[in-house]
């Protein structure tokens, strides 16, 4: 039996059922109701070049002042801002932007509303009882917003002149409505004036029902009212769900990438664009976010890896070079994943060529050591160079990628997809403009691409640290934003000559589409819900939520991340980490949590060396004195 059911056991002999509002029925997007106050400030100011300064401190004690005037009496919101030392103006502007604040920062309390609706199934007569200066259309407007639509009756004491509090409403209440006190049954979240004031007249009591919400969210640094916003709303909407799955998804990914998004649209605005495309694997989640917060925006999904980029490259150049800069950043290939990724694997006459040499190293290949052996293989795949090169221009125009100014949108952090595409159609003689967008950039993508390309992190908007920091775990973050599906590897052409793209079978990835598919329905819910309240402006700060989430990891988030795998992630070179009082070691596949650890424990590394640095430089002053 839930607790809706059980509750019902207490309403069903009652006429009337009544209700509190706030706290009760709905929730503020806040901590507390005083911090709407510092909303409407930040708001007002973001607007006015006459910034206003205290509005909170001021709005509070004026109120307070009219309030003990007359301690037994409701007042309204229209007397506390006629009170107000501002001018006629200003105070009409501030007015409406409470107004506003209020009805847009409230969210339902679930279990209230489903109690209220069986109450208006089964006929009981529903009133609704609260302490609040607002006006009836404000209060109606806000009831509206998280959904009551059944019939009730509504009681304010900015209407009535007396309070819950003072013990004079309830009664009042009762008189109106011409019942027994005995007819009513109460629930609210105020011990005094929503349980024992009711009881006092005589009306049956019971405290209001609520979700869990015991939640460990990640520690903010940042006090100001926009993350005191988002906590707010962290706990408020937190449903009981899988801990670990919300508070990644949900108050990690989802503002990081509302951020981002944010940041993506200003720029697209800025720069005159028209048109956005989102690579694949990793633009799924992104534009599925910007689609939420921009759905008049022009927008599409391109499938454009190192894999369908890998063949029309090397028509353009045949080298190994262009074919190492296709594949995951190693020490070390073997020959065999050389010639699978060229499709000449199964090739007898290559296991012979090459069956003195198991392994070459990546230093080798991009020095030229293996140019020579390799011409033979890419001599026999030259037609399909020339094929999937031809396929590539077709899926591109087919896609409208020629018709315009392109805003590319990836997660690259060397800029090495964009680099390529600009080489395939250089050698094609076809001329268009690319705009990369990117969370960061390499020092080799800045002087590659220059202006061609932009980064949301950068030195000039966050300490340089974080950008070293965003290198560590971008995979992961790329795998949470992935597309559930195999990685595309070759363009095709069906028999009407439209173009498509072969994805491969995922299989050992394919484990983690639901983990995944449950991440990102959090971030996306969080982009709706928080669209929802007032959205303040997020900033690239929201990228330090995801660095205490590895700087200090909760044990079920780490169980929960460690089931993320990459099939092409060779981790071999990061699965040792020397230190001086201890040595870590791996060994758990294609893993990606290791990465937790090892920057986690690399920082650390750097912490310790930095102090023993400080400490001998402290014992030498002191030596040398």
């Amino acid at each position: 039996m839930n607790q809706i059911e059980k509750m019902w056991g207490k309403i069903y002999d009652f006429e009337y059922v009544s209700f509190d509002i706030f706290d009760t029925l709905l929730f503020r997007t806040v901590l507390s109701p005083e911090d709407v106050f510092d909303i409407v400030q930040y708001i007002y100011n973001k607007k006015h070049d006459n910034k206003i300064r205290n509005f909170k401190e001021t709005r509070i004690r004026y109120e307070i002042k009219l309030r003990n005037s007359d301690k037994n009496r409701e007042i309204t919101l229209e007397k506390i801002y006629n009170s107000l030392p501002y001018t006629e103006e200003i105070k009409k502007e501030l007015c409406y932007l409470e107004k506003y604040t209020e009805i847009n920062s409230c969210i339902p309390n679930t279990p209230m509303l489903e109690l209220m609706q069986k109450c208006s199934e089964c006929n009981k007569k529903i009133i609704i009882v609260s302490d609040m200066y607002l006006d009836r259309d404000t209060i109606e407007k806000m009831l509206r917003k998280i959904g009551i639509t059944c019939r009730y009756r509504l009681f304010l004491s900015s209407e009535e002149g007396v309070t819950k509090k003072s013990g004079r409403l309830f009664p009042k209440v009762i008189d109106i409505l011409g019942v027994r006190s005995s007819d009513i049954i109460h629930f609210g979240d105020n011990e005094y004036s929503d349980i024992k004031m009711a009881e006092k007249a005589g009306i049956k009591a019971e405290t209001r029902l609520i979700c869990t919400k015991d939640i460990d969210l990640y520690q903010r640094r940042n006090n100001t009212i926009k993350y005191k916003h988002l906590d707010a709303i962290f706990k408020n909407e937190y449903r009981g769900e899988d801990v670990s799955e919300y508070r990644i998804g949900y108050t990690v990914v989802g503002p990081l990438l509302y951020a981002f998004c944010d940041w993506l649209h200003e720029q697209k605005t800025r720069n005159n664009y028209e048109k956005v495309f989102f690579v694949s694997r990793e633009g799924y989640l992104i534009q599925k976010i910007y689609k939420e917060m921009f759905p008049d925006d022009t927008t599409q999904y391109i499938y454009l890896n190192k894999n369908l980029l890998r063949f029309p490259l090397l028509n353009a150049e045949c080298s190994m070079t262009n074919l190492i800069n296709t594949l995951p950043i190693k020490n070390t290939y073997s020959i065999i994943e050389l010639l699978n990724v060229l499709y000449v694997g199964n090739n007898e006459k290559y296991y012979k060529k090459f069956r003195d040499v198991n392994m070459i190293s990546r230093k080798d290949i991009l020095d030229g050591k293996y140019d020579d052996v390799f011409k033979e293989v890419f001599d026999d795949v030259k037609e399909e160079l020339k094929k999937q090169n031809e396929y590539l221009l077709g899926y591109l125009k087919q896609e409208g990628f020629f018709d315009g100014r392109n805003f590319l949108v990836n997660n690259s952090i060397n800029g090495n997809g964009q680099m390529m595409i600009k080489k395939i159609l250089q050698k094609n003689n076809i001329s268009v403009e690319i705009l990369g967008v990117q969370f960061v950039k390499s020092r080799k993508c800045r002087e590659a691409l220059q202006d061609k390309c932009i980064s949301w992190i950068s030195d000039s908007n966050l300490s340089g640290r974080y950008t070293m920091k965003f290198n560590r775990y971008a995979l992961l973050l790329e795998h949470i934003m992935f597309e559930p599906s195999g990685t595309a590897v070759r363009f095709d052409r069906d028999i009407d000559g439209k173009y498509l793209v072969i994805c491969a079978s995922q299989q050992e990835e394919s484990n983690n589409n639901t983990l995944i598919q449950n991440l990102q329905e959090n971030a996306i819910r969080f982009v709706h819900d928080y669209k929802r309240t007032v959205p303040l402006k997020l900033s690239v700060k929201t990228i330090k939520t995801f660095d205490y989430l590895f700087r200090y990891p909760k044990k079920h988030d780490i169980n929960l991340l460690k089931n993320i795998y990459d099939v092409d992630y060779d981790g071999s070179d990061l699965l040792y980490l020397k230190m001086n009082w201890k040595q870590i070691q791996y060994k758990e596949g294609n893993n990606l949590i290791r990465l937790f650890f090892l920057n986690l424990y690399e920082e650390m590394y750097d912490e310790l060396k930095a102090s023993v640095s400080v400490i001998k430089r402290k014992v030498n002053e002191i030596r040398g004195k």
